[in-house]
């Protein structure tokens, strides 16, 4: 055994958030249905749930990560634990810290930001980032109605896809097994779930990371 794992000295608990998402799957057509606040307090309240579940872990100092999307629900999450630790609320949560990379915080702004990093690095073509431009503006994607041009333009460069070993790592028999994934519930493992029946409701969660700048994490 190596002595020196990560494992020998915290715990992590992986959650597929929302739900429909990496290997999580609703049992009925209502439960599948979700947004941004009930993925936040769905959150919540599994983490307060779990803890009472397993009492051992209370003490141990708790940090919450998250990637991409979980930029937008992640910082209402720590919002909501915070503030039930100061309303009293059961189990009390050592919430430490909470931690993010590649993070979505204002979904405008950083569209048109992919754009211009895109073809900084060379991953787009002179061609798809001047018809870009021209096609959607500045102000996209906030500039209602977007033209058919524009969404041509925006799912040619959609295509570019870097998760191709994501992809066959998540989606191995072997790995899925290790796992412990529920056999044919989920039929393949997407990066990102783009069909969801989920509702965007934040757009940016800046006042979110300024609001627990200023508390004791």
């Amino acid at each position: 055994m190596n002595l020196h794992l990560w494992t020998q000295v915290s715990n992590i608990i992986f959650l597929d958030l929302p739900v429909g998402t990496g290997f999580s799957y609703a049992t009925t057509s209502r439960a599948s249905h979700s947004g941004d606040f009930q993925a936040t307090q769905m959150t919540h309240e599994f983490l307060r749930k779990w803890l009472i579940d397993h009492p051992e872990f209370l003490s141990n100092p708790v940090y919450v990560g998250g990637d991409s999307y979980s930029g937008i629900i992640l910082p209402l999450v720590v919002q909501h634990i915070s503030n039930g630790n100061e309303d009293g609320a059961e189990p009390f949560i050592n919430l430490k810290g909470y931690l993010l990379g590649n993070l979505v915080t204002d979904f405008a702004m950083e569209k048109r930001a992919q754009f211009r990093f895109s073809h900084g690095m060379r991953l787009i073509s002179d061609e798809l980032y001047e018809s870009l431009k021209k096609s959607c503006g500045d102000e996209y994607p906030t500039n209602y109605p977007i033209s058919i041009h524009c969404m041509r333009d925006v799912e040619a460069f959609d295509k570019i896809d870097g998760d191709v070993l994501a992809y066959h790592w998540a989606n191995n028999d072997t790995v899925q097994e290790a796992l412990h994934i529920r056999k044919n519930t989920v039929k393949m493992w997407q990066r990102c779930a783009k069909e969801l029946a989920y509702t965007t409701e934040i757009e940016n969660t800046s006042e979110y990371h300024v609001n627990l700048s200023k508390k004791d994490l």
